[in-house]
């Protein structure tokens, strides 16, 4: 098959620090369309052709929740040997030992590494946090391999639905484009971090399929002009704060051109930062 002969896929991942995958709220009245639901999700990407995005759901270990589970929680559990991860979301057992909130601890890591005084995780409300243990990582591993773990099994789940529900279109697509998104506060020396992690699940790894970062803000904005965009006017400026589990980002943008798919570019740089605001 000839590069540029077909559509190619588009997958996207909001790993968040306690859940993977977020849902914005628009007027639909039935869930089961998934028109309004963004979180790890896909989409073909062909030429101007109006392609819809489906949300993942169903995750492992889910089935005895009410409902359709949208989000993942984001941690793992493993062997004695600590070599292979022994569940991971939903299916970690209340008994186990789990890791989580492995994101934050990604720039502590990186923090360490340079010798920087400067602690990211240094809120009153973290620091208790790490004292109760949750914030911590097995014995051997890094966070770069504790959230590679993690995303290799979102990875493994996500191309699983993929071939199942859409088998056909994935046999004539030129290939992937995996979309993952990060705080805003992160350095690039972070990002270069995060991106080896999603190196070591897979994401990104035949020569066709390629891997994308974007901050959380900008991907905000995204899901806001996806499903909102008709109400978007040219000239508009919009303030995105998303507030996560573990951080808080916030970017504004200008309207540029309105449209059922506005165009908008960005006026700020992004700000953000860990844990709680003193204000």
């Amino acid at each position: 098959m000839q590069r540029g002969a077909g559509p190619r896929l588009v997958l996207a991942v909001d790993y968040g620090t306690t859940s993977t995958g977020q849902v914005p709220r628009c007027r639909c009245q039935n869930p089961a369309t998934n028109c309004c639901m963004l979180g790890v999700a896909y989409a073909l990407a062909d030429g101007l052709k109006e392609r819809p995005a489906v949300t993942l759901s169903g995750w492992p270990g889910s089935e005895k929740s009410n409902g359709r589970r949208l989000k993942v929680p984001s941690r793992i559990s493993y062997r004695q040997s600590r070599e292979l991860p022994c569940d991971w979301g939903f299916r970690c057992q209340p008994a186990s030992e789990t890791y989580s909130w492995t994101k934050l601890l990604l720039g502590v890591q990186y923090s360490s590494e340079q010798g920087s005084d400067t602690n990211p995780l240094s809120d009153p409300i973290l620091e208790g946090v790490m004292r109760m243990g949750i914030l911590k990582l097995p014995d051997g591993k890094s966070a770069v391999e504790v959230i590679a773990d993690f995303l290799r099994h979102i990875n493994e789940y996500a191309l699983t639905v993929l071939n199942e529900s859409i088998a056909n279109a994935c046999q004539s697509i030129e290939g992937i484009d995996f979309w993952i998104t990060v705080p805003a506060t992160w350095s690039a020396e972070q990002r270069s971090l995060m991106r080896h992690a999603a190196q070591r699940a897979e994401f990104g790894s035949r020569a066709e399929d390629r891997v994308f970062f974007l901050s959380e803000p900008e991907a905000a904005m995204h899901a806001v002009a996806y499903l909102n965009g008709g109400e978007l006017q040219t000239g508009d400026g919009v303030l995105v704060c998303d507030c996560g589990g573990g951080t808080v980002d916030a970017a504004s943008f200008l309207v540029t051109e309105s449209g059922s798919r506005p165009y908008f570019q960005r006026l700020s740089a992004d700000i953000g930062m860990y844990g709680t605001d003193d204000a």
